[in-house]
């Protein structure tokens, strides 16, 4: 533009210059050259503007299958929850034992939304867990006692897969549930086995396998109850079962009683005491420990080695015992360059020494790679299942046991 201004200056100032229509030409087809000239801000602009489009398609590009896997993903889990909604409406009369499987179901649905769908899809994944709530609260409604079977003489037409387990006679058959305690109690029969005298059951929604004359404890509601499998036959599980009051009092002490043993000369404070697992905090004679049901704690009483053993513990409740001298029976005590066999010959240990505190022991035990150090209470898993524990240690000697997980 400042070439246009000079050359029409220069023009009009020189005595034989152009007229004006010679200038307004050369006026024109400067203008049409500064208009035809590239502009660099335009350039620089039209390069940014492809770079920005040529990102964006790479983006779209690399997104758009995921976002298609994530909708189809969720479109299947849609489809399934239909489904299960449809299953849920056609077993809403059906037995209880239906019911349990139909849960079962829907947890492992919700737990299949949450390690599947990723967060792009929370809003849908929100939805539907709202409506699996929905379903929980529905079939939340059908917890009382299994709906009473169709009258002989006039059955509900039924497809025979879809027909709920058999009850026979006055045992359980696998499939089935029982309502024990006047309702309070649900157990529900998973296996029986009349070869090993035992049932696997599902106690209030935990999964025990229980041999026949054993009870197990468990809760409904804030109070105690017991679950007895009495016997196994037929293919059935006789099972008995009471709640609170109707539970035989509970044995041994509860949390702030001390009980006093051998003539005085032990005495052992309750602190806490827990039913899962069974176990009891203790102050013998001043000293607090914490013992596992079946376990033992050494002390010195005058001159003599004893122990206390939480027996067990029921309700709260913790029964102890203790022994001294020749009746410390539950194991041998041992001093260091001794050594004990466990587990019917699993296990020797070999004590090398007690440590200074008075707590902690050195030992070696066959089968495992040099000298292992372990306090009062500690555990050596062996790899097998088993493990071997420092049940005591006091006068500078120690009790070990023996364990195996079932």
């Amino acid at each position: 533009m400042a070439g246009v201004v000079g050359i029409l200056v220069g023009s009009m100032i020189a005595p034989s210059g152009p007229d004006r229509e010679e200038i307004a030409e050369i006026v024109s087809e400067k203008l049409a050259e500064d208009r035809a000239a590239p502009d660099p801000m335009a350039e620089r602009l039209d390069a940014l503007q492809a770079s920005v489009d040529e990102r964006f398609a790479a983006l779209s590009s690399a997104v758009e299958p995921q976002m298609g896997d994530l909708g189809s993903s969720v479109a299947a889990l849609q489809e399934k929850f239909s489904g299960l909604e449809t299953t849920a409406q056609s077993l809403m009369d059906r037995s209880a034992s239906d019911l349990e499987t139909l849960r079962s179901q829907i947890d492992g649905v919700a737990s299949t939304l949450g390690d599947a769908v990723s967060k792009a899809a929370a809003s849908q994944v929100s939805a539907l867990q709202g409506q699996l709530d929905q379903l929980r609260g529905a079939l939340a409604n059908r917890t009382g006692p299994a709906a009473p079977p169709a009258r002989p003489e006039a059955p509900a037409p039924q497809d025979s897969a879809a027909a709920p387990p058999p009850q026979a006679g006055p045992g359980n058959t696998p499939g089935s549930t029982a309502m024990l305690a006047d309702g309070a109690l649900r157990v529900f029969v998973s296996r029986v086995s009349e070869d090993d005298q035992a049932a696997r059951l599902s106690v209030q929604g935990e999964l025990v396998s229980l041999p026949v004359g054993e009870t197990m404890l468990t809760m409904a509601g804030n109070e105690y109850c017991m679950v007895t499998l009495d016997g196994v036959s037929a293919g059935t599980a006789q099972l008995s079962g009471a709640c609170g009051d109707d539970l035989p009092e509970a044995e041994g002490l509860p949390p702030g009683h001390t009980a006093v043993l051998k003539d005085g000369a032990i005495r052992v404070f309750v602190s806490r005491v827990e039913d899962w697992p069974p176990r009891a905090r203790l102050s013998i004679n001043g000293e607090m420990k914490q013992l596992g049901a079946g376990r033992t704690a050494l002390l010195s009483a005058g001159d003599q080695l004893c122990g206390v053993r939480l027996d067990g513990v029921d309700r709260g409740h913790a029964s102890i015992s203790a022994a001294c001298g020749d009746e410390l029976d539950v194991a041998e005590a041992i001093g260091p360059g001794s050594a004990v066999s466990l587990g019917d010959g699993k296990a020797r240990v070999f004590l090398s020494s007690v440590g200074r505190d008075g707590r902690s022991v050195r030992f070696s035990v066959s089968g495992v790679d040099g000298l292992q150090t372990l306090a009062e209470g500690g555990r050596l898993a062996l790899g097998d299942g088993c493990a071997v524990a420092v049940e005591g240690v006091a006068a500078g000697k120690a009790i070990f046991g023996y364990d195996c997980e079932d």
